[in-house]
């Protein structure tokens, strides 16, 4: 199938909303270890699999889009899921914990600028994208850090 550039903002913003969820469950840890043995578990296995829904829309996104947005390592991010979802029990909590402490912010930082680029081209539908800020279903992500609005 092939994707189109002009659909990739449902999936960014997919992507955005498990990203800020991701900083939103591991807020209160400190340690890989406390994450991991939280409430039997349930905020780590949470972000695994936030962590490969991310890596799965990312691989829905057009191939124009990735080669237009190199900064992004794509590959690394469908790379991750694919090892979450192949060896879910042997994933290591501590580069887990250091993912999500660390690279979930670095990723909204260049997701962002993507989707505000490609509305003020008008590639990406202006009013999706007010929709989807309106939609209960994305109720994470911190819209009001988007410049145009």
């Amino acid at each position: 199938m092939q994707r189109q550039l002009n659909s990739d903002l449902l999936h960014l913003i997919r992507i955005l909303e498990c990203l800020y969820k991701l900083i939103r469950y591991s807020a209160e840890y400190k340690t890989a270890e406390e994450f991991f043995q939280a409430n039997e578990q349930m905020p780590f296995n949470a972000s695994l699999t936030l962590i490969a829904q991310v890596g799965e829309e990312s691989n829905k996104l057009s191939a124009e889009l990735k080669g237009k947005y190199t900064n992004v390592n794509w590959e690394k991010i469908y790379g991750l899921r694919n090892r979450i979802v192949h060896d879910y029990a042997g994933i290591d909590k501590f580069i887990t914990f250091t993912i999500v402490k660390n690279e979930t912010t670095q990723l909204i930082e260049q997701i962002i600028p993507i989707i505000e680029t490609e509305i003020a081209k008008g590639t990406f539908d202006k009013k999706e994208f007010e929709y989807t800020a309106q939609s209960g279903y994305y109720k994470y992500i911190d819209f009001s850090r988007f410049k145009f609005q």
